[in-house]
């Protein structure tokens, strides 16, 4: 697929792929995919593609400093719901794809030292996916980011972190903090949603606006965490949220 002039996109996992948000001056289409390489091969012409899912992984029992960054700037405390949860350590990859979370929690402790969420286990998959997307095409790595749709509306809302988006308040407050960038914003999600039933969540759909907003910021604005120089993985990959 040709790109239109100055196209971006904007990406969140879903239940049935990826879900994905795509234009140039504002939001023009949405589509759902299958695999990450359908995905890529329909925007591999866009400028930026920011999507929300790990792309660097520490190996052994090194963390990345982005995940701990984020969780900062995102102001939790102890106790409260997560909305940063540490990336699983490259070595888990290794494992066959239906490894069960018993076998991988334990290669994980192993390893990294730590253990391993269910919310991690179970996105395992689509990071194995992407990984082995940007370590095969080399111009994927130049194109496709990491985004975080949490620290997207922090920023949209002037820092300040928002409520949870699985509360209804804290859902009007994305699309509130989206028009003020995006015009259309509501307009859209109302037209798109019913497009996506039985595909993916309602929140998808904002989080793929976010990030979207995300691979529109033009280089020079857009911020990485963590504050300065970006580590890099064990395969070359950078370690960081762009927002």
């Amino acid at each position: 697929m040709s790109a239109e002039p100055n196209q971006v996109v904007g990406v969140d996992g879903c239940r049935s792929g990826w879900i994905a948000v795509a234009g140039g001056a504002e939001p023009t289409t949405m589509r759902v995919f299958g695999s990450v390489q359908e995905l890529w091969e329909a925007y591999s012409d866009a400028s930026t593609i920011a999507i929300d899912m790990p792309i660097g992984m520490a190996s052994g029992r090194q963390r990345r400093a982005c995940d701990r960054a984020a969780h900062v700037a995102l102001r939790l405390r102890r106790g409260a719901p997560s909305r940063v949860f540490p990336v699983p350590v490259r070595e888990v990859l290794a494992l066959t794809v239906d490894a069960p979370y018993a076998e991988v929690l334990k290669l994980h402790r192993q390893v990294g030292g730590r253990g391993l969420s269910q919310q991690a286990y179970h996105i395992l998959p689509k990071i194995r996916e992407l990984d082995a997307l940007l370590q095969a095409v080399p111009d994927a790595r130049e194109r496709i980011v990491e985004a975080h749709p949490e620290i997207a509306a922090a920023r949209l809302n002037g820092g300040v972190p928002l409520p949870p988006k699985k509360e209804s308040a804290g859902f009007e407050r994305r699309l509130q903090v989206l028009e003020a960038v995006i015009p259309r914003a509501r307009e859209l999600y109302a037209t798109w949603r019913p497009l996506i039933r039985g595909a993916a969540q309602p929140d998808d759909l904002i989080d793929a606006l976010l990030c979207w907003r995300v691979a529109r910021r033009p280089r020079q604005e857009r911020g990485t965490l963590p504050w300065g120089p970006t580590p890099h993985d064990a395969t070359g990959l950078p370690m960081r949220i762009v927002f």
